[in-house]
């Protein structure tokens, strides 16, 4: 069950670089990841940028005037002075690394052709690809700063530096045509193959997501993406079933088009999110957010008002 208030009692902000790197105030690069990430309010950020990756667990993520329910593989690309935040959250691990663009290219010449390069991808997609070999390697890394971390309480700027350059290469491989490689399945290791199947089905549910949940289901059935290997992968690395997910995901599709389509009526809004009828929405959205669908047509409005106001 999510509480709309939790994120709405929460006042919008501006961050400034001084009071997200005042533990390393001299530094370019902060990576965090965070354990169990809480709801937070919409900010943006005012000199500063930030890649967002999930490596477990998901959320509703509110970015550019559009709802988005990132999850394990997903990535978000935040931008100087663009209103996000994150509207829900479940048993969310988040990988992040918080950087100053100007420090990086006027410091180190040779990575401002990658920063540029990743500016450039994150204005056409609202959140990136993540290939089973980058989310590996992102694992791998947090576990590597996890114990660095530990063991030197802190770590240094060029574990940040080297960290920060991998992922973004990676990604660039995994979003752009250019940097496209073939990967033979063959080639997988065991934990690879998992999350590649894990991955494939979540891109089949949302490029299908505007069919009646019962059409999403029969397809899943006959591509053999709802066994109950998959239903146990969607239990331990993101905590909800395959269905709730469905749900969930079809919800987020009519959060933003009430945010698109503020003149339409809810009832044309959910026909043309694919439900099959009104009972149903209505059912879904007592069930994730004990509202009505009146109460929360009026909360993704509000939501959506905030951001606006935070980006003027």
């Amino acid at each position: 069950m999510f509480d709309f208030n939790d994120f709405l009692k929460l006042p919008p902000k501006k961050l400034v670089r001084e009071e997200v790197f005042k533990r390393e105030p001299n530094s370019p690069i902060i990576i965090e990841w965070w354990k169990d990430h809480p709801v937070y309010q919409l900010h943006k950020h005012i000199d500063f940028k930030e890649f967002a990756i999930v490596r477990q667990g998901f959320c509703i993520h509110y970015h550019r005037g559009m709802f988005d329910l990132l999850t394990l593989g997903d990535a978000a690309f935040i931008g100087n002075s663009t209103p996000h935040g994150y509207v829900f959250t479940h048993r969310m691990l988040l990988f992040n690394i918080v950087f100053n663009e100007e420090y990086l290219s006027n410091n180190l010449v040779h990575i401002k052709g990658l920063l540029s390069e990743l500016k450039l991808l994150s204005k056409n997609e609202s959140h990136l690809t993540i290939s089973p070999q980058t989310l590996k390697q992102v694992l791998s890394i947090s576990y590597t700063l996890d114990r660095e971390c530990f063991q030197f309480d802190g770590f240094t700027f060029m574990s940040m530096l080297s960290s920060f350059i991998q992922i973004s290469l990676m990604m660039l491989k995994d979003n752009n045509k250019r940097y496209y490689s073939y990967h033979n399945i063959a080639d997988y290791s065991s934990t690879e193959i998992k999350l590649d199947a894990l991955l494939n089905t979540i891109k089949l549910i949302r490029k299908n997501i505007k069919l009646p949940i019962k059409n999403i289901i029969e397809l899943l059935n006959a591509q053999n993406c709802n066994d109950k290997t998959m239903q146990r992968y969607f239990k331990n690395y993101l905590y909800i079933s395959i269905h709730q997910f469905i749900l969930l995901q079809k919800l987020v599709l009519t959060m933003n088009y009430i945010v698109k389509y503020p003149n339409m009526s809810l009832t044309s809004i959910i026909e043309e999110a694919g439900y099959s009828n009104y009972k149903n929405f209505s059912r879904n959205v007592k069930g994730f957010f004990n509202l009505s669908p009146k109460e929360f047509y009026k909360n993704i409005l509000e939501i959506d008002k905030l951001g606006k106001q935070l980006d003027t």
